[in-house]
């Protein structure tokens, strides 16, 4: 089968690349707290402010349920306390959301991320892709903000498909596209059972175990190894330092750890 021509994720990627055919495994990565660090405060305060934009409302997002969260179940948490219809909350999401990627990219310039790259993160994903492992990103990051972290912290070209966070409103929803997009980007049928998540929260072992996928994790988001491992995910890393053991997991091995 001839190769095919994409570009990457995200319009600031520019570049397009070859994207072969022939891959038998997809990883599906998770963003925040697992390739960079987690917790950015940008972010944060794009979202509080695009509420008090649209809704004329003070918001702290310190104060809902934030790992392994996207984007729209948020704004749904949001809309939910302020009393909002369902449709009128659907409505609005839109604006919303546009306002939060704009005040973020505004802020953020390409490369400000960098420095936020966690451990052994760019290696495992040139191993994998040099392995012939399709990668496709599924962040609960919107995506206009998951490209500018993307492209800050030099990942972007990496990622030929994703899902993002103002596209559904769970993780498993999450796992769900972003096999339907590496479907259609790399030509090739991928099933759950060709998938491996790989993330940092009980959110996403909930999101495999739900949709049929295996799971690897890492604890440098906000969960130590011990809890992550306690919710049974196929293997457990403190970091993705151990290239070696991460891609033979990441390809099949299932055995965690000792």
């Amino acid at each position: 089968m001839p190769a095919r021509r994409d570009l990457v994720v995200g319009a600031e990627a520019c570049h397009d690349r070859e994207v072969a055919t022939n891959h038998a495994i997809v990883a599906l990565f998770d963003l925040d707290g697992t390739l960079i660090r987690v917790g950015d405060p940008v972010h944060h305060a794009a979202f509080e402010h695009a509420t008090q934009v649209v809704f004329g409302a003070e918001i702290d997002i310190t104060t809902l349920d934030l790992a392994g969260a996207v984007d729209r179940h948020l704004y749904d948490q949001v809309a939910s306390r302020l009393g909002m219809a369902a449709d009128e909350a659907d409505a609005r999401f839109p604006e919303w959301s546009a306002i939060l990627g704009r005040y973020y990219q505004l802020r953020v310039d390409p490369q400000d991320r960098a420095d936020w790259l966690l451990p052994g993160a760019t290696e495992v994903l040139r191993r994998l892709q040099a392995a012939g492992i399709a990668l496709a990103i599924a962040t609960g990051s919107i995506r206009s903000v998951a490209e500018r972290k993307l492209v800050g912290a030099g990942l972007h070209e990496y990622f030929p498909a994703g899902a993002f966070g103002d596209e559904v409103l769970d993780r498993a929803g999450l796992v769900r596209r972003a096999l339907a997009d590496a479907t259609t980007r790399y030509g090739r049928r991928f099933l759950a059972a060709d998938a491996v998540v790989i993330g940092d929260t009980p959110a996403d072992i909930r999101a495999a175990r739900h949709t049929g996928t295996r799971v690897v994790t890492v604890a440098t988001g906000r969960f130590h190894t011990d809890e992550l491992d306690g919710h049974g995910p196929d293997a457990a890393f403190d970091d993705l330092s151990n290239t070696d053991a991460v891609v033979r997991a990441i390809r099949g091995v299932t055995t965690r750890p000792g």
